[in-house]
């Protein structure tokens, strides 16, 4: 996929916490990436160069996540909203990002919203998916999150269970409303959600050398799972002049 970012300018918000230590932000509006995350001097979300050469931050996944299999709209994987310009403005310190999603042959009518928000503690993430159009439309959104690992993924731990073979076969994993990551030599992480249901993990892997990128990983909470085709199921439907929200809440334990 392309993850290359574009020539938006970054917004940044910066908070100085408890004892001077800095929290910081940094959302770029050119596909809603998220270029930074740091909590109370952890960085937590980074922008990386993948094995494959490619540019990479977190970004969302809208309106599919995965490949397309079960319809026949011509999306991309993951959507092609990465790669475009979102709408921005600023309430409260917060950041909003919009864009009305039009994508292969996808049914005009998706609003995308996200919703940035950073304390000295924690970020949150609010995605609101409205329905505008006149007919159902089927959604599975995830956050393709880019975390920062710089003593590498090995004995990853997601509650309490070491994940480190998930994430080389590209798997999923439940999904609670709280959620502890231990990442290696990194203070315990904390993510609460609501809307979610699976974790994907991944990290690229050299298809001539099998050797893993180590300096970031894949955690990515997704509302359905794309291995069960989730995306056109019932499920996945969102009715006309109806909304599905999703929240992720993220501080260091």
């Amino acid at each position: 996929m392309n993850e290359q970012a574009g020539e938006s300018q970054p917004i940044m918000n910066t908070i100085e916490g408890k004892n001077g230590v800095i929290s910081r932000l940094v959302v770029n509006p050119h596909g809603a990436r998220v270029e930074e995350l740091t909590l109370e001097g952890q960085r937590v979300f980074t922008s990386v160069k993948r094995g494959d050469g490619r540019d990479a931050s977190t970004h969302p996944c809208i309106p599919i996540f995965g490949p397309e299999t079960t319809t026949s709209f011509g999306l991309p994987q993951h959507g092609s909203a990465r790669n475009k310009d979102f709408n921005v403005s600023a309430e409260n310190k917060n950041i909003l990002l919009s864009q009305d999603i039009e994508d292969g042959q996808y049914p005009k009518g998706l609003k995308f919203t996200q919703i940035h928000a950073l304390s000295d503690e924690s970020y949150s993430l609010t995605t609101i998916n409205s329905n505008n159009s006149k007919q159902d439309l089927p959604v599975n959104f995830a956050e393709h999150f880019y975390w920062d690992t710089p003593n590498g993924w090995e004995g990853l731990i997601v509650n309490g269970v070491d994940v480190t073979d998930v994430v080389k076969r590209d798997g999923a994993i439940e999904l609670l409303p709280e959620n502890e990551i231990i990442i290696p030599g990194q203070k315990p992480i904390i993510l609460k959600q609501k809307g979610f249901s699976i974790f994907q993990l991944w990290a690229y892997k050299n298809p001539e050398t099998g050797e893993f990128d180590t300096h970031y990983v894949c955690i990515e909470p997704a509302e359905g799972d794309p291995a069960k085709d989730f995306f056109g199921s019932q499920g996945s439907m969102i009715k006309p002049g109806e909304f599905r929200t999703t929240e992720i809440v993220v501080s260091l334990k």
